[in-house]
């Protein structure tokens, strides 16, 4: 099975070396990187593991010039040919099985379902691909826990690139990471009808890395605003374009950007 892995990033290869550890060759690694630059593109030209991998600049929306995050994630679904979305951030290592346990997921689920995966993480003096969610309390001791909280993200997982077609992808008011863009795609997702479903061997771990910073404005506030606006039936991303639509003409130039 082929998955488009889509990673957001403007840090470099210190922490996209990562992604390299536990790989897939079957699959695409897009990344796309709001400073791009020589040196990471070099870089990832002389990686291995994946079928292709794919570098880009994010295609950036008129008087939105500096939200870089969701600009980055939503290029990166243009570009991207397969029918099942990998999300992963730039600082994460791939548990060893991660690719397997997506597989049987997809097919275990039906097509209107986001598979949400965990990750532990290394700033929070947590250890490789433990389950710490269960440790938590979170859904006792299954395996996969019905997720209906909105509050939850999605920002580690595999999830129909028609999920996001039918959402518009990101909703590109966020300036910068937070979670907070995750947690907005969630909830349009859960209102619009499609199911979200915690499988606690899906693992990740998220190395130490530098925090972004918010740019523009305070992303919580933001969110009280979406948040509104989904409960009164709003899924759609607020973007001034059709990702559907760009998605169409990113295609087309798609080569140009392939590295490896």
């Amino acid at each position: 099975m082929q998955f488009s892995i889509i990673v957001a990033t403007n840090r470099g290869p210190e922490l996209l070396k990562y992604l390299f550890v536990s790989t897939h060759p079957e699959s695409e690694l897009i990344v796309v990187d709001s400073h791009y630059n020589e040196k990471t593109k070099d870089f990832l030209s002389r990686q291995e593991g994946y079928r292709q991998i794919v570098y880009a600049p994010p295609e950036r929306s008129p008087f939105r010039w500096h939200r870089d995050f969701s600009q980055s994630l939503n290029t990166a679904l243009c570009l991207a040919e397969h029918e099942y979305i990998v999300r992963a951030d730039d600082y994460i290592e791939f548990k060893e099985d991660f690719f397997d346990v997506a597989e049987k997921d997809v097919k275990s689920y039906p097509e209107k379902t986001l598979i949400i995966g965990q990750k532990a993480q290394e700033y929070n003096k947590e250890e490789k691909f433990i389950d710490y969610m269960s440790q938590r309390g979170i859904g006792g001791e299954f395996r996969y826990v019905n997720i209906e909280n909105p509050a939850f993200t999605f920002s580690f997982g595999v999830a129909p690139l028609q999920l996001y077609l039918d959402l518009n992808g990101y909703d590109e008011r966020y300036d910068s990471g937070w979670g907070f863009e995750d947690r907005d795609f969630l909830h349009r997702a859960l209102k619009a009808g499609y199911v979200a479903m915690l499988d606690k061997l899906l693992m990740g771990y998220g190395h130490a890395h530098k925090p972004a910073w918010e740019t523009i404005s305070m992303p919580h506030i933001i969110y009280e605003v979406t948040k509104t606006e989904i409960e009164g039936g709003k899924v759609w991303a607020y973007n001034p374009y059709k990702l559907k639509d760009r998605r169409e003409q990113k295609l087309q130039e798609k080569e140009k950007w392939i590295v490896r």
